[in-house]
């Protein structure tokens, strides 16, 4: 018997295999977190953000990134991480990283003005100006429809304001 024989797979595993890469695709793309489909407690992802976050404000950084990675490959759909990524990347000078993050983030909750805020600051770290802008612009359209969201609005309008200065600054010198 030659190694080769030993290390294949027969046929009717190959397409077990195949047909498990299928429904777990299909469940994916229908928005079932990976942990549901391994049988993983909600509970115990729940833990896992406790540590993640705990190291956040332990001001760990790298190794909370780590543990936010980890959880979006087990639960996409949870917008805490992805703004636990965005955050981390965002204190490690990450920003573009950190701008993608938080892309998703908006992407889960299209509501919520939050994630695009820190975006716009990523935005502005790397000196993005008409980034920052469009996203601001977003975060109005968000405001708009929100009367009790007064201050967020101020402070779109404000910072706003700050970057068209500084970019009429910039362009006369």
């Amino acid at each position: 018997m030659t190694t080769q024989t030993l290390t294949q797979k027969p046929a009717s595993n190959r397409l077990s295999t195949q047909d498990d890469k299928r429904l777990l695709s299909s469940k994916i793309k229908k928005g079932m977190p990976l942990y549901r489909y391994k049988g993983l407690k909600e509970s115990s992802m729940e833990d896992i953000y406790s540590c993640a976050y705990n190291l956040y404000t332990s001001k760990k950084y790298e190794q909370a990134l780590n543990l936010f990675r980890g959880m979006a490959v087990y639960n996409h759909i949870d917008k805490r991480v992805w703004m636990g990524i965005g955050a981390c990347n965002q204190i490690l000078q990450q920003y573009n990283k950190a701008i993608a993050a938080y892309f998703y983030a908006t992407l889960l909750d299209a509501d919520d003005p939050l994630p695009l805020f820190y975006s716009v600051e990523c935005h502005l770290a790397l000196k993005n100006y008409p980034q920052a802008l469009a996203a601001l612009e977003v975060i109005k359209h968000i405001l708009e429809e929100k009367p009790e969201c007064k201050v967020s609005r101020e402070r779109a309008e404000e910072m706003r304001g700050m970057i068209e200065q500084g970019m009429q600054e910039n362009h006369k010198k």
